[in-house]
């Protein structure tokens, strides 16, 4: 079992609601993942698919970086993981399906990622769909689940819609294979690799520079070896007449008032911020209104870890609601994420040369938020805004990407 429980905290901007019309609320939930296990040292096997990109742009120092990368995989993965390596131009080859780490599996791995050589064009689909399912084949209830996607260009064999890879991601998910996708160079759609790694519960880099790769590669598989929470889902019961909006691009559903929302996996004392919108129903007989909060994951050796709170808001006249002093600390914090989901969506429609349509989608959200905004966060925002019509250079717009991605997610480790 993990050395301290998970924990759960959740907040609100204000704890009164109006008798006489609908409320809206800002809830703050804080999702806080255990320690290590301090007494076994044991963390989740991991059950990765590598899958390169080795179309002709690789070619020179990014393959080479990409390499370097790979073998640091091989080199440091434990032999309770497992690891299936896929490349793709516009054919796909699976050069190793998801096999444990044995010596001998290590020494083929090596050998398959030495003869690797650029050629052909972006099959990217086929290339993920390969690894995603390796990943489901060699999957266990024991082992954490990712595939892990680099590539440098367009998508231009097989699958090419956002939309449809984002479901696919999504769904893959749903199943417990979460993607995380790397992006090198400046030729990549950003908002397709960020859209995959948000609906598929993974992380999204920006490789500006060929010789980072092997960093960030690492910086990925070291926050996996520290997953001390998988599979989190976040359950939360509505009262009738509550409606809700869920800020950060998570995956969720919502049914007979019940919201479950998909949090993926948790590093050791990771605290996960979720922001909720809430808008409670005007009620003239009822004294308060109750959320309820449930949060189950698994720990490092497959048990179940759970925690539940409770938000109660009080209902009162709407001259009391407007006296009432607001969380502006919490405000904020809320401010930035509604921002980034903004930004991402103006981003991808400044991409799309709808320079208008993005600039009044950022604005829309800029002045629903700007009361609780501090002063440095307004000045960036209005020159984001400035910058959006005047039309982004590619470097400019795959950092702000990556950017806004960390930062919907409250990503501060990053």
């Amino acid at each position: 079992m993990s050395a301290s429980p998970l924990h759960l905290h959740v907040e609100g901007d204000q704890m009164l609601v109006a008798r006489e019309a609908p409320t809206r609320r800002v809830v703050e939930v804080v999702i806080t993942a255990p320690e290590h296990a301090q007494q076994t040292r044991q963390r989740i096997p991991l059950n990765l698919a590598l899958v390169l990109d080795r179309s002709g742009s690789m070619s020179g120092d990014k393959l080479h970086y990409v390499k370097q990368a790979a073998l640091y995989l091989v080199e440091t993965l434990e032999e309770t993981d497992q690891l299936a390596f896929v490349v793709y131009d516009d054919q796909v080859d699976v050069l190793s399906p998801g096999l444990p780490l044995t010596p001998a599996h290590r020494q083929h791995l090596a050998h398959a990622i030495r003869q690797v050589e650029s050629r052909g064009y972006t099959n990217l689909s086929g290339g993920w769909l390969a690894g995603c399912e390796l990943a489901a084949k060699a999957a266990t209830t024991a082992h954490l689940n990712r595939v892990l996607l680099l590539t440098d260009g367009l998508a231009n064999v097989g699958i090419r819609d956002p939309e449809e890879l984002a479901h696919h991601a999504r769904e893959l998910a749903r199943r417990g294979i979460s993607t995380s996708t790397f992006g090198v160079g400046l030729d990549f759609n950003e908002h397709l690799l960020e859209r995959m790694a948000t609906e598929g519960d993974g992380n999204f880099h920006f490789i500006e520079a060929p010789q980072d790769i092997p960093n960030i590669f690492a910086r990925e598989f070291k926050e996996l070896i520290t997953i001390t929470a998988r599979e989190v889902e976040l359950t939360v019961d509505l009262p009738k007449g509550v409606t809700v909006n869920v800020c950060g691009g998570w995956r969720y559903t919502l049914e007979d008032g019940r919201l479950r929302l998909a949090v993926g996996a948790l590093a050791a004392k990771r605290a996960q911020e979720l922001y909720l919108e809430v808008t409670t129903p005007p009620d003239a007989e009822a004294k308060d209104l109750t959320l309820t909060f449930l949060v189950r994951a698994r720990d490092e050796a497959n048990g179940v870890l759970e925690a539940r709170a409770e938000r109660t808001f009080t209902y009162a006249s709407q001259d009391e609601v407007a006296a009432e002093a607001v969380n502006q600390d919490l405000l904020a914090r809320f401010a930035k994420v509604a921002l980034a989901d903004a930004s991402l969506e103006a981003l991808r429609l400044e991409r799309e040369g709808r320079r208008h349509e993005a600039r009044s989608s950022i604005l829309s959200r800029l002045s629903q938020v700007r009361p609780a905004m501090d002063a440095q966060t307004r000045t960036e925002y209005e020159q984001f805004v400035q910058r959006i019509e005047e039309g982004l250079a590619e470097d400019e717009r795959k950092r702000l990407s990556q950017q806004r991605h960390v930062e919907r997610r409250r990503r501060e480790d990053w």
